[in-house]
């Protein structure tokens, strides 16, 4: 389990270089949207994040009044005043490639049980068994304007032959549930099956507020079914920040899982191809405590913002590059591994850059020291818990390794940190150090002529969320 660190940057040079020693830690990359630099799953300019040209929201973000001249100080003061209280998000997301096939049944004319991934026979008998949904407008029901190409079946047609499938849904809800702030076993909330919706080729839903469907209810939960399909993102609005889901990628092949609180505004971008199953899950509160309820961590959203338009305004007069240490430490290189108040900035971070037309991406950090030290064995190669000393200071590198975007998409293999340079910050002041402070993981001695000289080569892998901003030209 290792640290981590976010990091915010205008311009890397990122090359490609020999692979990099494996290491669990993880971390952010952020980079502004501007000409060369990746959009979506495509890289960094070319060979990592080098970014050209002037962002494309230059236009359309005004000028700010009093804008922030301390960009990293000013950013370490909002996110440590904000993971007080990050402690949940309005929304999760969430592949599921470890769902078992629910054997689905539909006991409404003679459909039977639908196989998986979805066909379009199958599809097409479901349409002629169903329904065109219903959504609201205010308080009027609204078929043909607010959803287009929509089709429902209540629960009581809908049956699962695999016994696994509860299972599953408990054991998801779970994480739903820790992903909004919501503690599962402590508030004991009821997962009842509301809606089978199918979503055609076309189909699509505009902006609404999500209303509670049964008393209690407190959060929706939608599990998509393995069936092909392209577009169909679900967007998601709350307190001034937005996020579009797509989960069409491994559709087919896979299921997944997107839930948000009620009151939450909801969208669903048109269905290009294709078509989309999906299962909706009612979250209902059952005990005597307050219900469950959007979080309060986005009153630091109009301070964080200002800062992104300073950082952006501000040209290459701040910082080029911001390294960011977070809480805790992760054993594997995904987003879904985050937790807590790394996973919730995280989030809040994504939907701030998003769209100020910055970008995340996930990243490690390795901490090299090296250096002259003594010691009885003659082991090149050495993981005990007593590691020699160095006999003089240690030279150090830190680089940070593996940078992904967050559909884990690489984007360059390494880029060296200096922090000696003020144009790449680092919060905490003193990376290195606090990478150090956790202890080496591995340890190389290299014998050099004399029986007790060694050469100490020792990494400290820490989470690291690397944030890459571009400023305009």
């Amino acid at each position: 389990m290792f640290p981590l660190v976010a990091g915010i940057g205008f311009e890397m040079e990122l090359q490609e270089q020999s692979t990099p020693t494996v290491s669990k830690a993880l971390g952010y990359g952020i980079s502004s949207e501007s000409k060369g630099v990746f959009s979506g799953s495509e890289k960094f300019a070319q060979s990592g994040y080098e970014a050209a040209g002037e962002s494309d929201h230059e236009d359309t973000e005004p000028r700010i009044e009093n804008p922030s001249t301390q960009i990293c100080r000013d950013l370490e003061k909002i996110i440590s005043s904000a993971t007080k209280s990050l402690a949940a998000s309005y929304r999760f997301e969430s592949r599921c490639y470890d769902a078992p096939n629910p054997a689905l049944r539909l006991t409404i004319g003679s459909i039977g049980t639908v196989g998986l991934p979805l066909g379009e026979l199958a599809a097409k008998q479901i349409i002629e068994n169903s329904r065109r949904a219903e959504f609201h407008v205010g308080e009027q029901p609204n078929v043909n304007m607010d959803a287009r190409g929509i089709w429902e079946m209540d629960a009581e047609f809908v049956k699962f032959g695999d016994s696994r499938w509860e299972s599953f849904i408990m054991d998801l809800a779970t994480r739903v549930c820790a992903g909004l702030g919501v503690q599962f076993y402590a508030r004991k909330p009821k997962v009842e099956l509301y809606k089978l919706w199918l979503c055609e080729t076309g189909s699509s839903a505009l902006p609404r507020r999500y209303t509670e469907k049964v008393d209690g209810m407190f959060a929706a939960m939608m599990v998509m079914l393995p069936s092909a399909f392209t577009g169909g993102a679900t967007c998601l609005s709350h307190a001034g920040l937005s996020k579009a889901v797509d989960l069409s990628v491994d559709s087919l092949s896979s299921s997944s899982v997107v839930a948000w609180y009620t009151d939450v505004t909801h969208e669903l971008k048109p269905i290009t191809s294709g078509y989309r199953l999906a299962l909706a899950y009612n979250l209902i509160h059952t005990t005597n405590a307050p219900r469950p309820s959007l979080p309060l961590a986005y009153s630091s959203l109009p301070e964080l913002r200002h800062i992104f338009l300073s950082w952006r305004q501000s040209g290459y007069s701040g910082p080029q590059k911001v390294i960011y240490l977070l809480e805790n430490t992760y054993p594997e290189a995904n987003t879904s591994a985050l937790r807590g108040s790394d996973a919730h900035l995280a989030s809040l971070l994504d939907d701030v850059a998003t769209q100020l037309g910055f970008h995340l991406g996930l990243a490690r950090a390795v901490l090299t020291l090296s250096g002259w030290g003594y010691c009885e064995d003659y082991d090149l190669e050495y993981d005990g818990e007593d590691y020699a000393d160095f006999v003089e200071d240690a030279d150090r590198s830190t680089m940070i390794k593996g940078l992904v975007d967050l559909d884990g998409n690489h984007i360059t293999k390494e880029v060296l940190i200096d922090e000696e340079d003020e144009k790449e910050r680092t919060i905490p002041e003193g990376l290195s150090e606090a990478l150090e402070r956790g202890g080496p993981d591995h340890q190389r001695r290299g014998y050099v002529g004399h029986p007790s000289l060694y050469f100490l080569f020792s990494t400290y892998r820490p989470l690291s969320l690397k944030r890459a901003a571009r400023a305009p030209v």
